[in-house]
């Protein structure tokens, strides 16, 4: 892939710099909808409270590894803009280019109004929403930053209404995802499993 591309999957927004091939933008998408849906049915039946921490053990499952306590997140006691928040705070994650690239994701799917309607309607399912600006790595794999905020999208234009000023709401961190693993050992499976919903969770948007 030598362009960026943009893809709703479920209640997140994946955000795909130039150099990540087809199989690599596939393996996320599938791990991403699995987690969710795993995530969100254990929640609802009330097997687990805590959503975020759930849906992170099945992305570590599918080769998604934490890095370093100092790539996490910290509270900025700054008030922001909402879209101005989660950028800063993907920039301060993970650094300028996962921050722009995020931003394009963002401009695309306020623009695209049938992407921006599954989005919200999977956001107020679940109460929450979640950006993935994603880039490639030497090695083959893949730096991504997990930001999942709770609280309902509701994207008007480019801009979200200002809802939350605890941080504890708000969680980034970056992570390490090894996509050719996740092929060999997972896709198959996680594949059959999401079956048709497959095309109507995932959503490619222009950019």
């Amino acid at each position: 892939m030598n362009m960026p591309e943009t893809n709703v999957v479920g209640a997140s927004l994946l955000s795909l710099l130039p150099g990540i091939d087809a199989a690599a933008r596939e393996a996320i998408q599938l791990a991403v909808l699995m987690a969710q849906r795993v995530a969100e049915s254990d929640h609802r039946e009330g097997l687990v409270q805590d959503w975020f921490s759930h849906y992170r053990r099945q992305l570590q499952f599918y080769g998604w590894d934490a890095l370093t306590a100092e790539q996490r997140y910290r509270p900025d006691p700054q008030r922001r803009g909402a879209v101005e928040r989660s950028l800063h705070i993907v920039q301060q994650v993970a650094g300028e280019r996962h921050a722009r690239s995020l931003q394009a994701s963002l401009q695309a799917l306020a623009e695209n109004g049938s992407a921006l309607w599954q989005m919200q309607q999977r956001s107020r399912q679940m109460n929450l929403f979640q950006l993935l600006p994603c880039a490639p790595r030497e090695d083959g794999n893949l730096d991504i930053v997990l930001y999942h905020e709770v609280g309902e999208l509701a994207l008007f234009g480019f801009d979200f209404p200002v809802r939350i000023d605890e941080a504890s709401r708000v969680r980034a961190e970056l992570v390490r995802f090894n996509p050719r693993l996740f092929q060999r050992t997972h896709a198959d499976k996680v594949r059959q499993a999401l079956g048709r919903i497959l095309h109507e969770e995932i959503i490619a948007l222009p950019i």
